[in-house]
């Protein structure tokens, strides 16, 4: 339930200030996530990670029964960044001339693929309290939120919330709510969706012009005859 509650909220921050949630554009995406040959590396390469950190995942749970990884405070942080991260997107957006809509329906996407792999994984958490550890949403909407922030302002920007979205990968760990494999598989799909559909923006922004550029011509050319 306390998950659900958690969904919901971010599906509707991600509707504020007017954007929409197009289940069109959704799969449109996901769509261009999967096809890309590289993010199909980047996937690639994160099922290779996780496959190697889940060799340490009781490991790193054993150790954080009796030990933190990080101090309360910073534990707290990152819970939180990984539900309010789209918050800083936004913030950042309003300066912008970027489609906001676009990304909605990116955090939208990573909202439902997480889920669904959740509930077809049915891995229990560390700490016993459901079957859905795997993989990290507060991971993969954080690491989401800082591709889409390289995506606007550039990587000098943007390195600040890829070290928050580290901490939330270990606020994750520390609080005994996801494995190592988990926070890692998590990251992969955000900054894969992130990146996808980055590609559809360009993709539909090349076509608009293109239609526009035919639209000219054309007037142009009844003018002329």
């Amino acid at each position: 339930m306390i998950k659900i509650i958690k969904g919901l909220i971010i599906v509707s921050i991600v509707c504020l200030h007017g954007q929409t949630i197009s289940l069109n554009n959704i799969e449109n995406g996901l769509l261009t996530t999967l096809k890309s040959k590289n993010i199909q590396v980047i996937l690639t390469s994160g099922s290779a990670l996780t496959f190697f950190a889940n060799k340490f995942d009781n490991t790193l749970a054993t150790y954080t029964k009796d030990k933190n990884l990080l101090p309360p405070r910073l534990s707290q942080v990152g819970d939180f960044w990984g539900i309010l991260s789209p918050l800083a997107v936004w913030a950042i957006m309003l300066k912008s001339n970027m489609n906001k809509d676009y990304v909605s329906n990116a955090f939208a996407a990573n909202i439902m693929s997480t889920y669904a792999i959740k509930s077809l994984s049915q891995r229990q958490r560390p700490d016993g309290s459901n079957n859905y550890s795997f993989p990290s949403g507060h991971t993969s909407n954080s690491f989401l939120a800082a591709e889409l922030i390289n995506q606007i302002e550039g990587m000098p920007s943007s390195i600040p919330f890829y070290l928050l979205s580290i901490n939330t990968a270990l606020s994750r760990i520390n609080d005994k709510k996801h494995f190592l494999s988990d926070v890692v598989f998590g990251a992969a799909i955000g900054i894969s969706i992130g990146k996808g559909f980055k590609i559809l923006r360009k993709e539909k922004t090349d076509q608009r012009l293109k239609d526009d550029l035919e639209k000219d011509f054309y007037i142009h050319f009844r003018w002329l005859i």
